[in-house]
């Protein structure tokens, strides 16, 4: 059966680590999507398809055309899997991720066996517990992803960092959790 992986990182370097991850399994570039409103004037891994914005002041992502596009295609991607009738409500959470400036990095997978390789691989490149992270937006005002909202600003993506390790303290992550990474059955439509 194939499947949808979805790695969701506070940082863009963190996706980029997770991309050097899934090479060495050996899952294939045009397999890996990045999307990414924060990263700017970064160019594209060569056969990877990121969806990341050009270089503006911090200010500007909010409503910035190249800021919405990026939100789109995840939108878009995850349009491409589900009938709006049947979207788990944690794609919408992936596209929440992105609007508020993590970085999602998706793979299409054909082989079940590659699910636990790659959702390990990308537990150990810094994807975040998406769950934990709902949780703590929920706690903040959060009632679910809303199309069409403004883009997190650069000040915004940092506040909000800075309140999650602080609400989060040191704790480590612990061992790998399969669960903790978004795996979603492709039922292309």
């Amino acid at each position: 059966m194939a499947h949808i992986i979805v790695g969701v990182f506070d940082t863009y370097s963190e996706a980029k680590d997770a991309l050097a991850r899934l090479q060495n399994l050996g899952i294939l570039d045009k397999n890996v999507e990045l999307h990414s409103v924060e990263e700017a004037g970064v160019e594209p891994t060569e056969g990877t398809a990121e969806k990341s914005m050009p270089q503006m002041p911090a200010t500007e992502y909010t409503g910035s055309g190249e800021a919405l596009k990026v939100l789109d295609r995840i939108e878009r991607f995850f349009d491409g899997i589900f009938r709006d009738d049947e979207r788990p409500e944690e794609a919408e959470h992936v596209a929440e991720a992105v609007r508020r400036g993590h970085t999602a990095v998706t793979i299409d997978i054909e082989n079940e066996d590659q699910v636990q390789p790659v959702c390990r691989a990308l537990w150990e490149a810094g994807a975040v517990d998406l769950e934990e992270r709902v949780s703590h937006w929920r706690s903040i005002g959060y009632t679910g992803y809303q199309r069409g909202a403004p883009v997190f600003t650069r000040t915004e993506i940092e506040s909000e960092r800075k309140a999650y390790v602080s609400r989060r303290g040191e704790r480590d992550r612990g061992e790998f959790q399969p669960h903790k990474i978004p795996v979603f059955p492709r039922q292309r439509h």
